[in-house]
């Protein structure tokens, strides 16, 4: 766990997405997404 760990030197971390060519609900801005899980 700790060789993934990323240090953010006291700030907040954001979460990040990267999104390849959306399709029409993403562009329309009729995409959710789904909330954010924690994966173990």
């Amino acid at each position: 766990m700790e060789a993934n760990w990323i240090p953010t030197e006291g700030k907040k971390p954001a979460a990040v997405m990267r999104i390849y060519s959306g399709d029409d609900r993403f562009w329309s801005k009729a995409f959710t997404m789904p909330d954010v899980e924690r994966v173990e």
